[in-house]
């Protein structure tokens, strides 16, 4: 846990209104990632390119966008969550996306205005299958300057970042979408959700998963 930087508390009323509506992109558009998104939840990269801690206060709202897409691994993707079903920050289900898939990237932010501890829920529907989760303070930090979306800045932090606690994730037993609650006061709390580019390559590569997740066991 980082201490909070003091900014000025920002709240546009119309959007916190909106937000709690859900938010629809036509499924025809290429690479459209997050379709659909029901609960408090802003679709759409922050105007002022950043998800540092205080750069986008909200406390009644999270935002989620699309990061890197179609992106070719040139090395295996450690995933923190794979399982469908729920899963808790506490009892994560690793895998290993192995190198040469095609991947898209997607990113879950949210940064209360002040330390009083915030719930955050919401739904993300995606128009491909969901591969796994990145929750970890570790792994996020790790895969910013691959995943992350060009011209946002990341906030990269040694610690408090990640899911924790309890937090929960639902992938749904189709794998199209996540539910997610979780809580946070004095730091954000951010996800990465990875994706597949076509439904056709899902099946086999969601069997690799727990093979992976065996053989590191095993090691």
């Amino acid at each position: 846990m980082h201490s909070r930087r003091s900014v000025s508390p920002m709240y546009v009323p119309g959007l916190c209104a909106l937000a709690f509506a859900p938010l629809l992109i036509p499924t025809g558009v290429a690479n459209a990632g997050i379709v659909a998104a029901s609960g408090p939840v802003i679709l759409g990269a922050p105007v002022d390119g950043s998800v540092q801690l205080g750069s986008s206060e909200n406390n009644l709202v999270s935002r989620a966008f699309d990061e890197r897409q179609s992106l070719v691994l040139t090395a295996g993707l450690e995933l923190n969550i794979t399982a469908s079903g729920t899963s808790a920050a506490t009892s994560p289900s690793p895998g290993l996306v192995p190198a040469g898939t095609t991947i898209h990237s997607h990113f879950l932010h949210a940064d209360p205005v002040d330390s009083t501890p915030r719930i955050f829920e919401g739904t993300l529907t995606f128009d491909r299958p969901i591969l796994g989760l990145i929750v970890t303070t570790v792994r996020l930090n790790a895969t910013d300057s691959l995943l992350g979306l060009p011209g946002i800045t990341y906030e990269n932090a040694s610690g408090g970042r990640g899911a924790e606690g309890s937090d929960r994730f639902t992938i749904s037993a189709d794998r199209l979408r996540l539910e997610f609650r979780f809580s946070t006061s004095s730091s954000t709390d951010n996800i990465r959700i990875i994706t597949l580019p076509t439904p056709g390559a899902s099946a086999a590569l969601l069997g690799l998963l727990p093979l992976a997740r065996r053989r590191r066991r095993a090691n």
